[in-house]
């Protein structure tokens, strides 16, 4: 907080700016310099300067600048120390208003971990630039360096300025300031945004016809379960009290106690700046979406809900309640769910941001030496996170192999003939055995045994209907080579009884053993081989 009182007077100074006004001023011998407003932020000409402005602010969180945000900071002050400032920027030329910077003292954590235990706490005082990006001019040309230099200057006491929420593409804009270094608190974090059509119909639209199917039908099931439905939208201070009920019913607590919370959301409430929902059951609050305004974003600060009903995707159903609420009755552009990433991608409507919490400090200090080293640390500190992780990882995927059946090692007897490491023409054959039988006419069966396997099958000369194989049991290391009955009528036939360029490599009647089993043809064998 600040060493001493805001001096707040009846009468608001007129410009250009009364001894009062002047005392409190820092000037930039070239163009520009810094006037304290907080006395008179309210007067008129400086409203409409303010308003004018806002509507071409870039800031993520031009909530925080807005003129109602700081009538709530001096409403929760009351009585007490201010921790809140006002600053305006005018050209020296003309006094035309080119900056608004409201500001706030806060302490600021550096926290020092192993993995994710913290081990300490560094705690510094900070000074914080409320909407994280100045609510400058982009015009005036060395505006922004002007305003960083004189606010460290101002606050000699703060070790750095604190910006929550910039984007990464802004930062660009904060390096290359004389004397200052810039310090980016636990890297570039991803933030969720929505982008609103303009009507429910345009929203639903961006899903598939499955997609809205499950929305409608989590709803359906959520009703069935609970009871009636009902939307309860929170934006008056005596709605407050019915969003606390709720969120005390399922132990769903905000950042400080009630007694605290209620008065600060009481007073955004009355400001406008408060919209959030309570989503009741029959008799029953089942969820809670606590969430704030500006003039074109809604942002989402929490969502709560009913253990119980969490089956139901209940958080899902509120969320997309809400927001057919929202394009109803309001026009925003975006709605914001800051920092995190939550369990579902939401591919279909979400945009991702790249933002970081950026601290500029001076160049050659102490603070600089305690980021450079924190920086350092951090960066081991994720590197050990990654290394545990995959380790973790490995580890898991050989418990996993280690519960899976391993699979029986296949047999390999030794082959009773060494012929199988011959070869015939460049490939390798395997040893064989061949027995046969000479039967009555043409329908002469033959049994071909193979010691090549493990299979314990051998053709017989049972009745073969459908000229289906029929097996019986032989000793382990036969494996039977199966022919259908034609088949091996054919072949007999073949080798038996061809009349020109006969077969002489077996006796008729018999199988040839070298046209047949060797799938090889001669030139007395007419037929395919098998």
């Amino acid at each position: 907080m600040f060493m001493r009182n805001l001096e707040m007077s009846e009468v608001a100074p007129t410009a250009p700016a009364p001894a009062l006004v002047r005392s409190r001023t820092m000037r930039c011998p070239d163009r520009y310099e810094l006037n304290v407003a907080t006395a008179y932020y309210d007067r008129p000409d400086i409203l409409d300067a303010w308003h004018r402005m806002l509507a071409a602010a870039t800031s993520p969180e031009a909530l925080y600048q807005s003129p109602q945000f700081f009538s709530h900071l001096i409403d929760m002050q009351q009585g007490q120390d201010a921790n809140y400032e006002l600053f305006i920027v005018r050209r020296s030329i003309d006094y035309a208003i080119v900056g608004f910077i409201p500001v706030r003292t806060i302490k600021c954590g550096l926290e020092f971990r192993a993995g994710p235990v913290p081990l300490f706490k560094r705690t510094m005082r900070a000074c914080q630039i409320l909407g994280s990006v100045p609510l400058l001019d982009q015009a005036e040309e060395g505006l922004a360096e002007f305003v960083m230099q004189q606010l460290l200057k101002r606050f000699a006491k703060c070790s750095v300025l604190y910006m929550q929420a910039v984007p990464e593409e802004a930062a660009a804009a904060l390096d290359g300031i004389a004397g200052v270094s810039s310090y980016v608190l636990n890297g570039w974090r991803t933030c969720h945004t929505q982008p609103l059509p303009d009507s429910v119909d345009g929203y639903l639209q961006k899903f598939s016809s499955k997609k809205r199917y499950n929305l409608s039908r989590q709803v359906r099931l959520l009703t069935e379960a609970a009871g009636t439905l009902q939307l309860l939208r929170i934006e008056e201070p005596g709605q407050v009290a019915a969003m606390f009920d709720a969120m005390d019913a399922f132990d769903a607590s905000l950042d400080a106690p009630r007694a605290v919370e209620q008065p600060r959301l009481e007073s955004l409430a009355r400001q406008g700046l408060l919209l959030s929902y309570v989503i009741r059951c029959g008799d029953e609050d089942v969820a809670v979406v606590y969430g704030s305004r500006s003039a074109s974003v809604w942002h989402i600060h929490k969502i709560a809900c009913q253990q119980k009903y969490l089956h139901l995707s209940v958080g899902t159903s509120a969320i997309h309640l809400a927001v057919q609420d929202v394009l109803t009755h309001f026009s925003f552009k975006d709605i914001d769910f800051g920092y995190g990433m939550p369990n579902s991608e939401f591919r279909s409507t979400h945009v991702l941001k790249t933002r970081g919490v950026v601290l500029l400090h001076r160049a050659y200090s102490g603070t600089a030496l305690l980021l450079k080293a924190h920086s350092k640390y951090d960066a081991m500190n994720e590197a050990l996170i990654r290394q545990v992780k995959r380790l973790r990882k490995w580890h898991a995927q050989r418990g996993q192999a280690a519960k899976r059946p391993r699979p029986r090692p296949r047999s390999r007897r030794p082959f009773p003939e060494r012929a199988h490491r011959a070869s015939r023409n460049g490939r390798r054959v395997r040893p064989f055995s061949f027995v046969c039988r000479q039967g009555q006419g043409d329908g002469v069966q033959a049994r071909i045994a193979l010691f090549s396997g493990p299979r314990r099958h051998e053709q017989t000369d049972k009745p073969n209907h459908g000229n289906a194989p029929v097996y019986e049991d032989k000793p382990f290391g036969e494996r039977n080579v199966v022919y259908m009955e034609s088949q091996v009528q054919q072949h007999t036939t073949c080798c038996r009884d061809q009349k020109q360029n006969e077969c002489q490599h077996g006796q008729a009647g018999q199988v040839c053993r070298t046209c047949c089993v060797h799938q090889q043809r001669k030139p007395g064998c007419r037929q395919k081989a098998v």
